[in-house]
């Protein structure tokens, strides 16, 4: 597998110095010499794993999708492993696309975990919609459609759902 999730070590510090907020300050909870240049630093972080996000481990990501689809759409090769995988990734595109600004992707991941979740079979018709949730997450990543995606996003969606609801039941 290409793509490996983030992981996070969000832990408090012990240089912790926020306010007891039971102490009844109305600063309660924030720290009064607040460092703005931190946060531009955290901010400045941020912007660099969204490129990195985009350019490489949403792309890669997605090849393990259409990977694990194929072995979904394959006949008698479909497996509770295979559709764990695809629901694993779909669910990290869920989490990871708002984190990063582009929340089209969140969408599609959403959709994608709720097609997939328990699953352990899935007919020529059910691929194919997967499938083009995939080629629309491609496409968000691709051309980079940041935010709601304006007009080009609202007509992604509503093309996405017109398919699902007139293909499965």
């Amino acid at each position: 597998m290409r793509y490996a999730p983030m992981v996070g070590n969000a832990r408090e510090s012990d240089d912790d110095h926020r306010t007891d907020p039971d102490a009844g300050d109305a600063d309660a909870g924030f720290d009064s010499e607040f460092d703005l240049g931190a946060l531009e630093r955290a901010q400045a972080a941020v912007d660099r794993l969204k490129e990195v996000y985009i350019a490489d481990w949403g792309p890669a990501a997605l090849a393990d999708m259409y990977e694990a689809l194929a072995r979904i759409g394959r006949p008698g090769a479909a497996s509770e492993s295979s559709f764990q995988a695809f629901y694993r990734l779909a669910h990290d595109m869920k989490g990871q696309g708002g984190t990063f600004g582009y929340p089209l992707l969140t969408h599609i991941g959403e959709v994608l975990c709720r097609m997939t979740a328990d699953r352990r079979d899935a007919g020529e018709t059910e691929v194919g919609v997967l499938r083009a949730h995939l080629d629309a997450a491609r496409r968000i990543m691709m051309d980079r459609i940041e935010g709601d995606g304006g007009a080009e996003g609202d007509r992604l969606v509503r093309d996405l759902q017109t398919l699902a609801r007139l293909h499965l039941h």
